[in-house]
């Protein structure tokens, strides 16, 4: 949770080193107060949840998306060949790490499957249908 909360305040946090590096270091400090908590309440394991909830709420302050431009609404299919839209899923993967790289995600994929073939599978077709979702409903591919 403390490498996510540094990922996260890389790419969302303040712009300054020193107030990203305090956030990442606050953040991660709280999550396993926030796992002991979620552990007592729940019967499943916490995984990332003490993340979600730091980043989430420090996201909901800091509203870093909130000066972008919306796009135009009109998707223009024709930019993208098939080779896009077969390496997608595995840039998706690699987001998860804040990493924009289809490579990355082959090695994300390749590691989850040296421990669960199911696991490996569940997340190339979450990554699959969250990418030719978005392919249809947002005005760029890459995001």
């Amino acid at each position: 949770n403390g490498c996510l909360l540094g990922c996260a305040a890389a790419v969302f946090g303040p712009p300054n080193v020193l107030s990203a590096v305090a956030f990442a270091a606050v953040g991660s400090a709280a999550t396993p107060v926030i796992m002991a908590s979620l552990k007592e309440a729940m019967a499943c394991p916490q995984w990332t949840f003490a993340f979600n909830i730091v980043a989430l709420t420090s996201l909901l302050r800091s509203r870093p998306l909130l000066a972008q431009d919306p796009g135009t609404g009109e998707v223009d299919r024709s930019r993208y060949d098939l080779a896009d839209y077969i390496i997608a899923p595995l840039t998706g993967i690699s987001q998860i790490f804040v990493v924009e790289s289809a490579i990355c995600g082959g090695i994300i994929l390749a590691g989850a499957l040296v421990h669960s073939r199911i696991l490996t599978a569940h997340a190339l077709v979450g990554s699959s249908i969250g990418i030719f979702v978005g392919a249809f409903i947002a005005d760029d591919f890459s995001e």
